[in-house]
């Protein structure tokens, strides 16, 4: 391998840019054939976990099969994230979008969810106007969810509830997502959203840059908006907003 000498006035000089494109598309390479095994490891637990469910004597087994699935669930959510992530930067993510009925996707993922939520002592608790339906694409719709309640359940004490909220404006629905987790600082509440932003250590929002930047790409690439309020009881909650219909021509 030659040695390129070192040149005069370039030691503070940074990557060139096509090693810089080289090197993200290596990333996105290597995220990419991350799902494969992540996938085969699910399976496999799932299988297992089934064998044993029932069973007299395996309850310890049981539950740890099922915190590792859920911990496994989240990896695999955060590798689509890191894929997704980068194709709407590339303008590479188009939207399937159809009319919607927000409540069976919701309760999907909450029948998935209320077995690491109970072993946990966690409520899940779900409010929503009946027939509320949205004008989105329901894969990244159940991943916008699916990551706002991971969250919570992640920042949630023990014993205390989570609260999802469904409610319908003339042209648009407001979803909320509560949990009564450490509030999030006013300073902090437009960079969270950022791609792998990752604030300091006494920041209650340590470490969730990269699904929060997700949510808001999917929520206004379907022309809504997220935000952080402070709910009643204190908490943190996660808000964000849908059309009902089509976007007029």
């Amino acid at each position: 391998m030659a040695i390129l000498p070192h040149a005069a006035g370039r030691s503070n000089a940074g990557p060139k840019p096509q090693a810089l494109r080289l090197r993200a598309d290596w990333v996105r390479f290597l995220v990419h054939d991350l799902r494969g095994p992540l996938t085969s490891v699910l399976a496999n637990l799932d299988f297992v976990r089934g064998q044993l469910d029932g069973s007299a004597g395996h309850r310890e087994e049981c539950d740890a099969l099922g915190d590792s699935n859920y911990e496994l669930k989240r990896m695999a959510a955060m590798v689509q994230d890191l894929l997704d992530v980068d194709r709407f930067d590339r303008g590479h993510l188009a939207l399937e979008r159809a009319e919607l009925d927000v409540g069976p996707l919701l309760d999907g993922l909450l029948r998935e969810l209320r077995w690491i939520s109970g072993a946990r002592g966690i409520e899940l608790r779900y409010h929503a106007e009946p027939g509320l339906t949205v004008w989105a694409d329901p894969p990244l719709l159940g991943r916008v969810l699916e990551n706002l309640c991971r969250n919570a359940l992640r920042f949630s004490p023990r014993d205390q509830p989570i609260d999802i909220d469904l409610a319908g404006r003339p042209d648009d629905v407001i979803v909320t997502v509560i949990n009564r987790g450490p509030a999030i600082h006013p300073a902090n509440r437009e960079q969270i959203f950022e791609p792998y932003v990752r604030l300091d250590q006494q920041s209650s929002a340590k470490g969730v840059g990269l699904g929060l930047a997700f949510c808001r790409l999917a929520v206004e690439a379907h022309g809504g908006r997220i935000w952080v309020e402070d709910p009643p009881g204190g908490g943190v909650a996660f808000v964000f907003s849908l059309p009902r219909r089509p976007a007029a021509r």
